[in-house]
């Protein structure tokens, strides 16, 4: 077996591999731009908390019952909307040129991997098999863990600034709300590793169906097919495969939903007890009406973030289980390598070349 045939062998590339990867593709791709979009998306995330203090100081203010500059507060409370408006808007500016630097740069890594493979390789379906994967991956999913990186590094500071204001009035309250949302982690991360193994075994379905549906879309067999009246048999074969490919993943994001419901009744039923406990401590003057709003607007942000911040987790450890695909056909070498020290070409035979001994037979085959 060849060093090729070797890679070309059900492996797994870890998630934890395939996400150290990922983010070095990302920083070759454009350090700069990749260092410009973290640092806005760290001013993202810690602007809401500068915000949910604005909010107290204003009803603190509106309550006292005393003049209040009504402008000044509203000044106070729009700027920190700007600020944040303002750095989403270029984010997304630095984003959507990573976005198209990165795609250029996995494209031609991939590019490079195929020139570089043996001959003998295309007539392996295994190496077909890594090609449809990564080909399937190549055009979304580093950006899509692009995008699930992002949202996780400003909820997480987000979460971070909001739990530091609610931990002030109760220290218990940061990991009591963490917690609540724990099972939509453990729901996103079961949805998709199973969601990647459903996609691993049906590979060969997959380019079975793409195939048939080349038959009858393009030009080469067009001919053939007339001729031999085949016409009707690829789109036959190809309903029969995707009707398979199709109820699969409904039945797997059915119970995933499931499971996702009852995650989210979980966490509002935490929710709910933490109001209670609350609106208890403004009612018997413990907490100022400004407290109370910070608390709610602290409680509501940190609830909203914290689940998506979990989410994030859950897809980036779904696409760096996908982008394993991409990284294990990334990792194929020829077998076939020019010699350091290449002998040099013969002299001109005047009578011929000699065959002797020469047989061929495809990889596999006896």
């Amino acid at each position: 077996m060849t060093n090729m045939s070797k890679d070309l062998t059900e492996k797994k590339s870890s998630p934890r591999h395939a996400f150290r990867a990922g983010l070095g593709m990302v920083w070759r791709s454009s350090p700069r731009l990749t260092a410009t979009w973290a640092a806005l998306l760290l001013v993202q995330g810690a602007i809401p908390a500068f915000l949910a203090l604005a909010i107290r100081g204003a009803t603190n203010a509106v309550t006292a019952g005393a003049n209040v500059d009504a402008i000044g507060v509203a000044a106070h409370v729009g700027a920190w909307m700007l600020a944040g408006l303002a750095a989403a808007s270029v984010s997304n500016l630095v984003r959507a040129a990573l976005t198209e630097r990165l795609k250029d740069h996995v494209h031609e890594r991939v590019q490079h991997t195929a020139a570089m493979a043996d001959l003998e390789m295309f007539d392996r379906p295994g190496f077909h098999d890594h090609l449809h994967r990564a080909a399937n991956d190549v055009a979304f999913r580093p950006v899509m863990l692009l995008d699930s990186l992002g949202g996780l590094t400003q909820s997480s500071v987000t979460l971070a600034g909001m739990f530091l204001l609610i931990a002030r009035y109760a220290w218990w309250l940061p990991p009591l709300l963490l917690f609540a949302v724990l099972p939509v982690l453990a729901v996103a991360l079961r949805y998709s590793t199973n969601q990647h193994r459903w996609w691993r075994v049906r590979t060969p379905d997959e380019r079975r169906a793409r195939y048939d549906h080349q038959q009858l879309t393009t030009i080469e067999p067009a001919a053939e097919i007339r001729l031999y009246g085949l016409g009707g048999y690829s789109p036959e074969r190809f309903r029969s495969v995707r009707d398979r490919l199709r109820r699969e993943p409904l039945r797997i994001a059915g119970r995933n939903a499931v499971f996702e419901l009852a995650a989210s009744a979980f966490s509002l039923v935490v929710l709910a007890g933490v109001l209670a406990w609350m609106l208890d401590h403004v009612s018997s003057g413990r907490w100022t009406a400004g407290d109370l709003a910070l608390v709610v607007v602290a409680l509501v942000q940190s609830q909203s973030t914290a689940r998506a911040a979990l989410q994030n987790a859950g897809r980036i450890h779904q696409n760096s289980l996908f982008l394993g695909n991409l990284f294990e056909y990334l990792s194929i070498r020829p077998a076939l390598t020019a010699p350091a020290n290449p002998a040099p070409v013969p002299a001109l035979q005047r009578e011929g070349l000699a065959l002797d001994h020469v047989s061929f037979r495809y990889p596999g085959a006896s």
